[in-house]
């Protein structure tokens, strides 16, 4: 097999180091943070009933309403960012385009999409914790706080298997472009470890069973923050080293 051809490219500009150095800030401060409120508000008031009486449920959720709302706030900034992180990768290393290059855009901006969509409804949730009895009797309390465990994990396994998609996509068009290959070999584990989560999630949805939803929390909300924060980090310094 011959080698692949390289793309020939101008070094990264002031703006594009500027813009990758902002915005790979914001994605990882913004996930971390939303991560750290998440883990407090559900350890504090889990969205489920499990056996516990109404009116216990119904307090914790009205104490925890303002953790949900900054968690999904920020989430609401990460996942933005993770919308226009397709765009950044592009210009870096696709700057004239290319189906390759246009898909991974697309994929990362649905991924992005998916979890605004999800932020909106869990802020649109929390708001409604601040009077759990709008919602009615125990058995309506049961039923939403079902529907909202099981749209969040549905949202989530498709935001991960898309952005893994999209990851995967980067790294050739890295390659082509003559990037790092520990960056480039970092890009291909971040993307299978993705669509690893997203597995997770989906076996725990619809199996219900405890260790699986264990290893969904551990490695999709834990681990996932951490290593794309990483992996940030090397993407700014990359950005930085070409040019």
């Amino acid at each position: 097999m011959s080698p692949p051809v390289l793309n020939q490219r101008e070094p990264a500009s002031d703006d594009l180091q500027a813009f990758a150095m902002i915005h790979g800030t914001v994605l990882a401060m913004s996930w971390l943070l939303a991560t750290i409120v998440a883990l407090y508000a559900y350890a504090t008031a889990p969205m489920a009933m499990d056996g516990a009486a109404l009116q216990e449920t119904m307090a914790a959720l009205r104490r925890a309403w303002p953790w949900y709302t900054v968690c999904y706030g920020l989430f609401l900034v990460a996942d933005c960012a993770i919308a226009l992180l397709g765009v950044l990768l592009m210009a870096w290393l696709a700057p004239h385009g290319g189906y390759r290059a246009w898909t991974m855009a697309v994929l990362f901006a649905l991924a992005g999409m998916l979890g605004l969509v999800m932020d909106v409804t869990m802020l649109t949730a929390a708001q409604l914790f601040r009077s759990p009895s709008l919602l009615g009797d125990a058995t309506t309390i049961a039923v939403v706080l079902g529907w909202l465990n099981a749209t969040t994990a549905w949202f989530s396994a498709a935001s991960f298997a898309l952005s893994g998609g999209a990851s995967l996509l980067a790294a050739p068009l890295a390659a082509c472009a003559g990037a790092g290959r520990r960056w480039i070999a970092f890009t291909r584990i971040l993307a299978f470890y993705q669509l690893l989560v997203s597995a997770i999630i989906v076996a725990a949805t619809l199996t219900a069973a405890a260790a699986l939803g264990w290893l969904a929390v551990i490695f999709g909300v834990v681990g996932t923050p951490i290593l794309a924060s990483l992996w940030l980090v090397s993407l700014m310094r990359e950005i930085r080293h070409e040019a």
